[in-house]
């Protein structure tokens, strides 16, 4: 799988025309079984090289009751992107992922006590790893909140996760021109596959309106 990037973060739509993927591959362990029981990631963002002020952040794991706030961040950013949300089919894909971990996990991102961003994870199994293979599907921060480390912050627990539950592998899709995504990823070891083209064939209608 894959995970997306545009303006600041993520492109919505991106996933039926990559330019490239990135890869980082993960640390196996044994299983899943623990991932549930893990509802809350306390974390300290990585200071971006500009230092600047803000508190510790933290992943809180998403329940049910948090879809209308996701679909609203959801909906934020892929205005950033010129995109329309449909705000059904978007509600329909939280509460399915959210309701089955083997699809993958949801987080909120938050700091000084607000919800402040989102973060997308899901999984495929892969048989050139013989095993889950984690796509950063979703990463958003409101604008008000970026430029302060929390990307990377969240990122970096991100990456500590799926090491613990024994994912193999990380991907994420992003455009060739999107230089602060790039930057942010290659910081916690994402790394271009140039010997690699994603191809994909879009079956369904996307989350956004065209």
């Amino acid at each position: 799988m894959t995970f997306i990037l545009g303006q600041n973060h993520l492109q919505p739509g991106s996933v039926c025309r990559a330019d490239f993927p990135l890869l980082i591959r993960g640390a196996p362990v044994d299983r899943l079984a623990h991932a549930r029981t893990l509802d809350r990631i306390p974390y300290r963002p990585v200071a971006p090289p500009t230092p600047s002020s803000y508190d510790n952040g933290e992943m809180r794991r998403a329940s049910p009751n948090d879809i209308p706030l996701l679909v609203d961040l959801m909906a934020e950013f892929y205005a950033e992107a010129g995109y329309d949300l449909d705000r059904a089919r978007a509600a329909g894909a939280f509460e399915a992922i959210l309701g089955d971990d083997r699809l993958g996990y949801v987080w909120v991102i938050q700091a000084e006590h607000q919800d402040v961003g989102h973060i997308v994870l899901t999984l495929k199994y892969a048989m050139e790893y013989s095993g889950l293979v984690a796509c950063l599907d979703d990463l958003y921060l409101k604008p008000d909140w970026r430029n302060r480390g929390l990307s990377t912050g969240a990122l970096v627990e991100f990456r500590n996760f799926c090491e613990r539950v024994g994912v193999r592998a990380l991907t994420v899709e992003v455009g060739h021109n999107n230089g602060p995504a790039l930057t942010v990823y290659r910081r916690v070891g994402l790394a271009e596959t140039p010997d690699r083209q994603l191809l994909a064939l879009a079956l369904a209608a996307p989350s956004h309106i065209v």
